[in-house]
């Protein structure tokens, strides 16, 4: 967390949640431990609220579209990513404003990496959804409600129950929007890093859900 994303923070958070963050932050760097959150929402718990400005469209994007807006560098989409994604069957939604991306998330209901050494595998009645962003010029309108909305109700039409999502436990603007669009604790995954091993703990709440991390490496 750089000086800018503290004092963002504690605007937001106050001094508690602040340091909080702080600390898990130099706890993961210092020992290698990864808290992660899991999260479940289901679309009756989803908010339905109209979009703060019309020019805002939820849609979903095919590769090539995928492709166009990962030429934005703004929009933090490498096209290597999005190749890999689309080749593994992974789904982009978006929301758009006049055409431009505003906001975007990834879903799945296939082994998704979390990162360079955890895989992410979620019951087959869910979808996993990740990597959402939203571009630093629309942050602030709620753009993270009107994509969980299209994309749960994308998956129940395929007769899925509900998205997943992991989310750092030190992530607290993450955390906060999955709770806006209402996302309900479903676990904790503990990943330990030793002289190059990684360690995967779930609490009995994934393991219930049939949420499963592995290592890789």
């Amino acid at each position: 967390m750089n000086a800018h994303e503290l004092r963002f923070e504690y605007a937001r958070a106050g001094i508690r949640r602040t340091g909080l963050d702080v600390l898990i932050g130099a706890m993961n760097r210092c020992a290698a431990i990864r808290m992660i959150e899991a999260l479940a929402v289901t679309p009756e718990r989803v908010p339905r609220t109209a979009p703060i400005d019309r020019a805002y469209t939820p849609t979903a994007l095919d590769l090539s579209e995928a492709m166009r807006h990962a030429m934005d560098p703004a929009a933090d989409l490498p096209s290597s990513f999005v190749e890999e994604a689309c080749a593994r069957g992974d789904r982009c939604f978006a929301v758009l404003h006049g055409g431009s991306l505003a906001s975007y998330a990834w879903c799945s209901a296939l082994p998704t990496p979390l990162d360079e050494s955890l895989v992410v595998s979620v019951p087959p009645a869910w979808m996993y959804t990740y990597k959402a962003f939203t571009l630093p010029a629309h942050r602030g309108a709620r753009l993270h409600g009107m994509l969980t909305a299209l994309i749960v109700d994308d998956a129940a039409r395929r007769s899925y129950r509900g998205l997943m999502a992991c989310v750092d436990a030190d992530n607290f603007r993450s955390l906060r929007s999955f709770t806006r669009v209402g996302a309900v604790h479903a676990g904790v995954i503990g990943a330990i890093r030793w002289f190059g091993a990684v360690r995967v703990l779930l609490s009995p709440g994934c393991r219930a859900r049939g949420l499963r991390v592995t290592a890789v490496r």
